[in-house]
């Protein structure tokens, strides 16, 4: 194939890149830490997931898409609201729980499909 588009903002390897549920954003996961949200249409960085120690091994959205999980080398998921909210000061994701408990890198992760739990 040929390449028709390069988003540049990582500053080490891309590990994992999924797609929202409606095909307007990209989640791309990364050995610099971090998970960078991409509007498709713009090519631009909308949001920057930063709260790993360590690299970031896949970030995965929901079904409905009002959630994302990030699984690192830091051995934690977080979980963030793709929701855009007042209160939030128009941040569009943001942390809602950090999952601590494994013993080694997680390197999968999956949204059951009512969203009530994820496993990895």
């Amino acid at each position: 194939g040929e390449c028709i588009s390069t988003l540049m903002g990582h500053t080490n390897n891309v590990n994992d890149v999924d797609w929202s549920p409606d095909g307007k954003h990209l989640l791309s996961s990364g050995a610099d830490k971090l998970c960078i949200v991409w509007d498709v249409a713009s090519k631009a960085s909308i949001a920057k997931l930063d709260d790993h120690r360590s690299d970031v091994l896949r970030g995965r959205y929901s079904k409905s898409g009002r959630r994302c999980a990030t699984a690192s080398n830091d051995l934690t998921v977080k979980i963030w609201s793709t929701k855009i909210r007042s209160v939030d000061y128009g941040k569009p994701y943001v942390k809602v729980a950090t999952l601590c408990g494994h013993f080694k890198p997680i390197n999968s992760l999956s949204f059951s499909i009512d969203e009530n739990f994820i496993v990895t």
